[in-house]
């Protein structure tokens, strides 16, 4: 799962700019286009030729909430599932915004 939050809930530029990202996010994964994350890292993200691989495995649902949105991802098998971890885990490290661990919680 990706989830993004405001700090300040009456900030309401950023929680429509955190909202509109991650249901663009959602819905360009779920039609295998990955180049934001290529085109903002300038490399391929790790996890990435797995998760294209494993499209069939993989569902991609966007869900707002009080405080921003999250695009709950669900893996049909260990090995999408590791692909989804690794995809993430590169995006935490990249952005330093948490605890690589995290992810397999």
């Amino acid at each position: 799962m990706v989830d993004a939050r405001v700090n300040d809930p009456a900030d309401t530029e950023t929680l429509n700019r955190i909202r509109h990202h991650l249901q663009q996010a959602s819905e360009a994964f779920a039609h295998e286009d990955f180049s934001v994350p290529m085109a903002t890292h300038g490399e391929v993200p790790d996890g990435r030729p797995e998760m294209l691989r494993l499209q069939g495995d993989l569902t991609y649902k966007y869900v707002e909430t009080d405080r921003g949105a999250k695009v709950v991802i669900r893996a049909a098998n260990p090995e999408a599932l590791k692909a989804v971890h690794d995809f993430l885990r590169y995006q935490i490290r990249e952005h330093n915004t948490g605890d690589p661990l995290e992810v397999a919680k």
